[in-house]
């Protein structure tokens, strides 16, 4: 994964670069600013005070090894014929820039740091090649060198896990859920009037009249609309748990550069343009523009009133899962309200005091959550425990295998060092 762009605090409103040599592998330098950026990203993540000196210094010379391992990898891999295509390249570029603009909350955010940075986007991308060539051919130099040759047995992750187990995780309590969601049915003449507003824009911006960024920054109820509405890419299943799988289905079966019909979620009514879209289906660049209805105080007591008379249906003993299939407005509903297991820690604090005391199998009250009546039922409940070797034989194999891969990888790198020249210069 490419780094975030961030190069260093700005001087008097400007970036200071300073391009001095700290290191160098044959004749391919490395420059104090790729240090002085990628030491910052590396303090955040590790949580370490700029102040601790020593550990700093620390970091600052692993980062520096770091860069001169990744440094021997592209010449090894060029010398032993590996190469990249300019499309993985650009790939692998417009994913990173992408993961920026999402890390920083907005097109226009990105904008304005690379304005602080001092940098234009093509520029910035221009820098992200270079990483992303690099990293590229190390992954392919690695997998061919070392990745294929490291093979895990079952019986050394059995010994693994027995010579781990007090520091591995333990499994969550959990339940078994079910939920039926009765949600505030905006007035018919209300909901009417904003299907008729997004039409109309729609209608404009097929024109040419508007694009889809104006239309968001002059319509949508979405925060995200005064940067002209961009998700950005989505991958498949992105959209399933907040706005339901048929609408999911739609936005996906949009045409590149193609604006939706308004499509109704429980957000209210949406117009979702195309962008682009990978060739395999797996993600879809979007924007949009989101015209909420408004739900008066009235549609929210017909709502309550509604959850009570099907919890009433549930008490009287009409199956919970004929009562979520036919009053359920989650996207569940056709599976009965079921949710499958859950961690317990992971549900909001008023569900853990409506299912606190409830027996199993049994109705809970009425919870408001987000506007929405939900009524709870749990089939089955889990308490907290370590896992079984069964249950996380999986994931175990894939961390021995990333032992034994990164334990190759130093050795193999090693071995590779020996045979480049090495500068390493003293600085402060």
């Amino acid at each position: 994964m490419l780094a975030l762009f961030l190069l260093g605090a700005p001087v008097g409103g400007q970036t200071e670069v300073i391009e001095r040599v700290v290191a160098a592998v044959e004749d391919q330098p490395i420059l104090l600013s790729e240090i002085q950026g990628r030491l910052i990203m590396e303090l955040e993540q590790l949580g370490v005070d700029p102040g601790d000196s020593a550990t700093v210094h620390q970091v600052r010379d692993d980062l520096i090894e770091s860069m001169i391992n990744e440094r021997v990898l592209r010449l090894e891999a060029e010398k032993v014929g590996f190469q990249v295509s300019d499309e993985e390249i650009a790939r692998e570029v417009d994913a990173a820039v992408e993961r920026n603009k999402r890390l920083l909350g907005s097109e226009e955010m990105f904008q304005l740091q690379l304005e602080r940075e001092g940098y234009t986007e093509d520029e910035l991308r221009q820098r992200f090649s270079e990483d992303a060539r690099r990293q590229i051919l190390a992954t392919r130099l690695l997998q061919a060198e070392v990745g294929r040759r490291i093979e895990v047995t079952r019986q050394e992750v059995r010994e693994y896990f027995e010579q781990h187990r007090d520091e591995l995780p333990q499994r969550e309590a959990v339940l078994h859920m079910q939920r039926i969601v009765v949600v505030a049915n905006p007035d018919s003449t209300v909901l009417a009037r904003t299907r008729e507003l997004a039409e109309d824009v729609a209608g404009r911006i097929r024109a040419g009249e508007l694009t889809i960024a104006d239309a968001a920054r002059r319509y949508s109820d979405d925060p995200n609309g005064r940067s002209g509405g961009d998700l950005h890419r989505i991958q498949r299943g992105d959209l399933v748990g907040r706005l339901g799988e048929p609408f999911e289905q739609q936005v996906f079966a949009l045409e590149t550069g193609q604006i939706s019909e308004p499509l109704r979620s429980p957000l209210g009514f949406h117009l979702v343009f195309a962008h682009e879209r990978a060739e395999d289906g797996s993600w879809v660049h979007l924007s949009h523009v989101l015209f909420s209805v408004a739900v008066l105080r009235a549609d929210v007591a017909d709502a309550y009133e509604r959850a009570l008379r099907i919890r009433e249906e549930a008490l009287a003993g009409k199956p919970f899962e004929e009562l979520a299939r036919e009053y359920s407005e989650a996207p569940e509903a056709a599976e009965g309200g079921d949710l499958g297991w859950l961690p317990l820690a992971a549900l909001e604090e008023a569900l853990r005091v409506a299912l606190a005391d409830l027996p199993q199998d049994e109705p809970s009250e009425v919870v408001e959550i987000g506007g929405a009546f939900l009524i709870l039922r749990y089939l089955g409940r889990e308490e907290a425990r370590p896992y079984a070797f069964e249950e996380i034989e999986t994931e175990l194999t894939d961390l021995v295998h990333q032992v034994r891969m990164e334990e190759a990888y130093a050795r193999y790198v090693e071995r590779l060092k020996a045979d480049y020249y090495i500068e390493r210069r003293q600085w402060e």
